[in-house]
């Protein structure tokens, strides 16, 4: 019987040291910080560290929200492995921090290679889909708190179907790319009343600025082909990126002018449409 009593106590013992051995960990905030803000919400709990030598890892759930990305699961690549592929680039890091609340380590987005895999899954993640993320750091360093962050860059435009006029003249099947990084542009497009006729193919290269407010200016030349013949010309004005509401779907604004071979200036106004997945997305 006190055998039976000791094995007991001693079993009981080890229990209640594996439990308070056992770390954890908590989000300061559900909120990823950054350019992703309200598209990704934290799962609020508290979630277990788990070591492996001298490796220490936790694995946080994340939820999509109704709140739009500029970008589809085809045009977003991982922002910490880029890809020639992708227009635009995008990922998500985090800060770990200590009982007092300092940071004791930080892992940018485009530094997270290690859960590279989990981030691009999460990009494509569809509203109220959840996924994870695997944060990782030295068993040493006794982390209580995390925040996630995020970041992202817009590298093109893709190919982008716009519909609007070019001065009196409206146009159709009006599609264009655009490099942000090289200031390139090429397309085409039709007019759809007088002088209507063949698609009109353009390529241009110049100059694209983007100001604080996210609006790209540009100044490019460009040659315009049709009827056998190559004319030069210009577009100046700005391209937006934007959206009617946060749940509602991006979509492109260009506008400016157009000055054709014959000097002759056309306003343009063009609107894209939305910015959304040519495929069903795989489940």
């Amino acid at each position: 019987m006190t055998q039976k009593f000791l094995c007991f106590a001693a079993a009981a013992l080890l229990c209640l040291v594996s439990a308070c051995s056992k770390k954890e960990i908590k989000p300061v905030s559900t909120e990823v910080e950054g350019p992703l803000s309200g598209a990704f919400t934290v799962v609020d709990e508290v979630y277990p560290i788990e070591t492996e030598g001298d490796v220490s890892t936790v694995v946080i759930k994340l939820k999509r929200t109704d709140v739009s990305l500029p970008f589809t699961s085809e045009t977003v690549g991982n922002i910490a492995s880029p890809n020639d592929e992708a227009c635009v680039l995008a990922g998500i890091g985090y800060n770990l921090l200590d009982a007092a609340g300092d940071e004791i380590k930080s892992c940018p987005a485009d530094k997270n290679q290690k859960a590279e895999k989990e981030v691009l899954a999460l990009l494509t993640l569809q509203p109220g889909e959840t996924g994870t993320l695997t944060l990782t750091f030295n068993k040493e360093s006794n982390p209580t708190e995390f925040k996630l962050t995020s970041d992202m860059k817009l590298l093109r435009t893709g190919k982008v179907r716009f519909d609007g006029a070019i001065g009196k003249y409206t146009v159709k099947n009006f599609d264009l790319e655009t490099s942000f990084e090289n200031g390139t542009i090429k397309g085409q497009y039709q007019y759809s009343s007088s002088p209507a006729g063949a698609f009109l193919p353009l390529t241009g290269f110049g100059e694209m600025q983007k100001p604080d407010n996210g609006v790209y200016t540009f100044n490019c030349s460009i040659t315009e082909e049709g009827n056998g013949a190559m004319r030069s010309g210009a577009f100046v004005g700005k391209l937006q990126l934007t959206r009617d509401s946060k749940t509602s779907p991006y979509y492109y604004v260009l506008e400016g002018e157009f000055t054709n071979f014959n000097y002759e200036i056309f306003k343009f106004n063009l609107v894209s449409a939305p910015l959304t997945d040519t495929k069903e997305v795989a489940k």
